[in-house]
């Protein structure tokens, strides 16, 4: 479906004196890249879950966490990961972070941008994907002083 759409769009733009009438691109952060569901399988995924035993095991894996907290990961503070970030790495130590470590993260950066709004991606990307742990050890190499002053702080069990 994203390949036929990409595809009318390039139709429309298609001009033989221009060789850009094909670059059209759809970024997306989906996995699968499936923007829609059929309704066939929101069915089975409804009946999947009102089977007793599913309810039963959904339920037991929310009671067991506090809320907003998913099991098995570090609830990570992110305002004082967002400080470190501010205060321990200029603009550029942040670009070079994102473009060897983040590359996802650096292809969303434009000239316009300002540090506080690359930090904002960044978080974001390392909170859906659980990648804290590596952000956080690579600042602690780009700059251990100001790290070590914010360790206590980092995760939300730390304060």
């Amino acid at each position: 479906m994203i390949d036929q759409a990409l595809n009318q769009a390039r139709l429309l733009l298609f001009n033989q004196d221009r060789p850009d009438w094909s670059i059209p691109v759809l970024f997306t952060r989906l996995k699968h890249g499936q923007l829609f569901t059929t309704f066939q399988k929101i069915e089975r995924l409804k009946k999947d879950f009102s089977d007793k035993e599913n309810k039963e095991a959904l339920s037991l894996s929310l009671d067991a966490a506090p809320s907003g907290i998913i099991p098995g990961k570090v609830p990570y503070n992110t305002a004082e990961i967002r400080k470190l970030l501010r205060e321990g790495l200029s603009d550029q130590d942040l670009n070079d972070l994102c473009m060897d470590n983040f590359r996802i993260v650096y292809d969303q950066f434009s000239s316009g941008m300002t540090k506080q709004q690359k930090i904002h991606s960044l978080i974001e990307h390392c909170s859906r994907r659980n990648k804290f742990p590596q952000l956080l050890d690579l600042v602690k190499g780009l700059s251990p002083e100001k790290y070590a002053e914010y360790e206590h702080s980092l995760t939300s069990a730390g304060q």
